[in-house]
């Protein structure tokens, strides 16, 4: 692969060999990562000529893409909301249909509220929110310390210091019952659905997907922390086939409460929003 165009060719092939769908896309990413070439270069420069190199670095990338390596990690970054994150294999690689969690955390968050992302990961959700959302403060917490290292690096790229701040805790010990808003996107995976997963997820920390036997373990040790707090907005986002389970145990804690099922743009009911009265 002497050009920028054949190297573009040489890995998609290699990717297709090795089963990735999504061979084509993987392989100009990787190529214009590697040249730090933006959309327009890149289509610019297809028949220079790779340096020595070049090529050995975009030959590892390969490799390890054919590993089944998400891409993410590669880059160290994935776009999330209009955002560029940062991202390492400590922290779960953010999801288009998280976004859904957002849209409906921007609408939903009392003007000037306090809000908690529990299980912040790389703080996609907190940096999201906060950018679209000035008037709000928000608490991202998350168990690992590797993690929380990752969200504060994106917290301060996007210069939301004054917005977000990042700690280290199980679930929602390290906060007050004060807050307004609860957003949360824990490890919802069952045992079964861990053992059947796709290989770019062994990849990920397994911590940050699993959440036990049927997958809502953390989402009733939550439930069961909020059961004093005063807060007026829940968002919970579960997997397939949970939605109505989540909602019942919401339902049971929260009587007086607005509880109400939303499904992602592929359909799936993916989310649990419990609203409560204010005052």
């Amino acid at each position: 692969m002497n050009t920028v165009r054949e190297a573009v060719a040489a890995a998609e092939q290699a990717f297709r060999l090795a089963g990735i769908s999504t061979s084509a896309l993987d392989a100009r990413v990787l190529v214009k990562h590697t040249l730090q070439l933006s959309d327009t270069a890149f289509y610019r420069e297809l028949e220079r000529l790779l340096m020595p190199g070049e090529k050995e670095r975009l030959h590892l990338l390969i490799m390890r893409r054919c590993r089944r390596e998400p891409v993410a990690y590669l880059t160290g970054q994935r776009e999330f909301y209009g955002l560029a994150l940062s991202v390492s294999s400590a922290v779960l690689i953010p999801r288009p249909e998280t976004e859904l969690l957002v849209t409906l955390a921007i609408d939903l968050i009392p003007a000037g509220g306090q809000c908690v992302d529990v299980g912040t990961g790389s703080g996609a959700i907190a940096c999201a929110v906060a950018s679209r959302r000035p008037d709000v403060s928000v608490i991202g917490i998350d168990a690992s310390a590797a993690a929380c290292t990752v969200a504060r690096t994106n917290v301060k790229q996007f210069n939301l210091e004054h917005q977000i701040a990042i700690v280290r805790g199980d679930l929602l010990t390290p906060c007050t019952p004060s807050c307004t808003a609860v957003l949360a996107n824990l490890p919802y995976l069952s045992a079964d659905e861990v053992s059947n997963l796709q290989p770019e997820i062994r990849y990920e920390p397994l911590m940050a997907l699993t959440g036990g036997k049927d997958g809502l373990d953390l989402y009733r040790r939550l439930f069961e922390q909020l059961s004093n707090w005063s807060f007026v907005v829940l968002l919970c986002e579960v997997g397939t086939g949970q939605a109505a389970h989540l909602a019942h145990l919401a339902y049971h804690h929260w009587p007086d409460a607005v509880i109400s099922i939303h499904s992602d743009l592929a359909g799936l009911s993916r989310l649990v929003t419990v609203l409560r009265p204010s005052g």
